[in-house]
């Protein structure tokens, strides 16, 4: 019988990797689709980003493997929250 494979665990630097890879793919992504759909819709960019997504994701993950194998370290920048005004 086949072995079943592990699911990921899905630790916070796992989600923040991937949202690296996923950002730097659709970047990468978005620059060419641009290029040579400049008339493209909001929707049409929509669709085709949801077609290449995985492709692109791979893309991404192994950019960022390469920076970091070559000293680089992607740090997540804190969320500032609004300062909330009293009253």
């Amino acid at each position: 019988m086949a072995e079943v494979a592990k699911k990921i665990e899905r630790t916070p630097e796992h989600r923040m990797r991937t949202r690296v890879g996923l950002t730097i793919g659709r970047g990468v992504w978005l620059a060419g689709y641009k290029i040579e759909f400049p008339n493209a819709t909001a929707d049409e960019r929509k669709a085709a980003w949801k077609e290449a997504r995985k492709d692109f994701k791979k893309i991404g993950m192994k950019a960022l493997k390469t920076l970091e194998k070559n000293g680089f370290e992607v740090v997540e920048k804190p969320e500032e929250k609004p300062a909330v005004a009293a009253a």
